[in-house]
């Protein structure tokens, strides 16, 4: 009894056992669908597909379009393009919505500072002789106007000062005694005299002096046209002094200028009277307004720069000093907004100038885009884009690489062209195959006698000059399709 209770016990514990991890709930096991390919398309020509596996002419695979990577959404019209939106996301893509802006673009360029054209002055003597006295005789030496440079004896300056005491002479006893026509010529003969003098730049209180003395002095003094420092002296005591020679070079430095060169596309943005600013660096911390005076109406030929002239007003102290290095900084503005997009957003390849819109759905267009000034990194369009419009400031690049996209749109121009521009593919289906898929060749025999052949290079099917392989196996040849 005992072992017919023991095998019952046994019996019902097995089948409570059996029960329980027979109906146990077990989890569901999720079923993984294989991905549906729609068709290949070449990697170097995403306009060229093919609705089976092949190799383009550079020995390139065709890369699979997964039903999963097409967006449902209608194509918008135009040369769109259709980019993976997991891709887009991964690669950091960034729009920007077009809107108009105000410019301003700011010019900087360096140059040197120089004198006032305007107020340099060359001292010379117009008559032939010997300075006697040297009153200013350091270069760097500031002088007023009309103050005595140097003192010149010259014979014929005495002869000439002799000539005109008597010619007043003269004219005093015709006054007394003469008749009117005596008095007249008389006249004549004394003012030719003096104006002799003052031809010889002989002021007009030393001939008032010799008048009142009627003695003739032996030196005669010449003294500054204006006021100034010398910056040159080319001229020292003792020394015979010939008619015309340079003696001293002086130059008011109450004004200075700088003159910097603008490349020509900046020049357009330059006006005369505009307000500049200067930085010196013997100056720290200062900035000095200047005034655009002058603008070249010629270009460098070699530089292809203008040059433009800011004029500045020196310091009592003379701190701007000609020679100095200086940066100066031309602010300007359009009088209006204008549409602007990023500069970066701008795809410059030589013969065209490009933005990728993006138009939603993951549908990107490239568009050829007139261009007109820029200014604080950013540039305007006149023509290609409209306000409100979204344009890729970001990424753009990579967007051209993952989609080739120079070589879609050159495509594309060339279908147009022709007359016979790809057609749209409708999302989520496969396009029509624009290669044709490898035929199927018959297996050589294996009697056959074949030529000896090249072997050509990994990812070559052959070229000029190359013989072709022999046929590939049946074999090879399905496994290939």
């Amino acid at each position: 009894m005992r072992r017919v209770a023991l095998g019952i016990f046994l019996g019902l514990a097995l089948g409570l056992a059996i029960g329980w991890f027979g109906f146990r709930p077990h989890k569901a096991e999720k079923k993984t669908e294989p991905r549906k390919i729609l068709y290949y398309r070449n990697p170097m020509n995403p306009a060229a597909t093919s609705p089976v596996p092949m190799k383009d002419e550079m020995g390139m695979d065709y890369i699979p379009v997964y039903s999963d990577e097409v967006q449902r959404g209608p194509k918008p019209s135009g040369n769109a393009v259709w980019i993976n939106p997991a891709f887009v996301q991964n690669i950091g893509v960034v729009t920007e919505t077009v809107e108009k802006r105000t410019l301003t673009h700011i010019i900087r360029t360096s140059g040197a500072l120089a004198f006032d054209e305007r107020k340099v002055y060359f001292v010379n003597s117009k008559i032939m002789g010997w300075v006697d006295k040297l009153y200013v005789n350091y270069t760097g030496q500031y002088v007023k106007r009309g103050q005595a440079l140097f003192s010149l004896y010259s014979p014929d300056l005495v002869s000439a000062e002799q000539e005109y005491l008597e010619a007043i002479q003269y004219l005093k006893e015709m006054r007394q005694s003469g008749s009117p026509d005596s008095v007249k010529t008389a006249q004549i003969m004394a003012d030719s005299a003096k104006r002799r003098l003052l031809y010889w730049d002989i002021p007009m209180g030393e001939i008032a002096a010799i008048e009142e003395t009627g003695t003739a002095r032996k030196t005669m003094t010449i003294i500054s046209p204006d006021k100034g420092v010398v910056v040159e002296k080319m001229v020292i005591q003792g020394q015979q002094v010939m008619p015309g020679m340079p003696l001293y070079k002086i130059a008011d430095l109450s004004t200075v200028w700088v003159m910097g060169p603008i490349y020509q596309y900046d020049l357009l943005w330059i006006k005369l009277g505009q307000q500049a600013l200067v930085s010196i660096s013997y100056l720290p911390g200062r900035t000095l307004a200047g005034t655009v005076t002058f603008i070249s109406p010629t270009i460098n030929e070699e530089t292809k720069t203008g040059s433009v002239r800011v004029e500045l007003i020196n310091s009592k102290d003379f701190e701007l000093k000609p020679g100095m290095f200086a940066t100066v900084e031309l602010s300007s503005t359009l009088p209006e907004k204008v549409i602007a997009v990023p500069d970066q957003a701008i795809i410059r390849s030589g013969e065209r100038t490009l933005a990728v819109m993006s138009l939603g759905n993951g549908y990107f267009e490239p568009r050829d885009v007139g261009l007109g000034v820029t200014g604080q990194g950013y540039v305007q369009v006149l023509n290609g884009i409209s306000e409100s419009e979204n344009i890729v400031v970001s990424s753009q690049f990579l967007i051209d690489s993952e989609s080739n996209l120079k070589a879609a749109v050159s495509q594309m121009t060339l279908h147009h062209h022709q007359g016979s521009a790809v057609p749209a593919v409708p999302p989520g289906q496969a396009p029509a195959p624009t290669t044709k898929p490898p035929e199927k060749k018959p297996p050589a025999s294996k009697k056959r006698e074949t030529a000896p052949v090249m072997t050509p290079m990994p990812g070559m099917t052959g070229g000029q000059g190359m013989t072709a392989a022999p046929a590939s196996t049946p074999g090879q040849m399905q496994h290939h399709h």
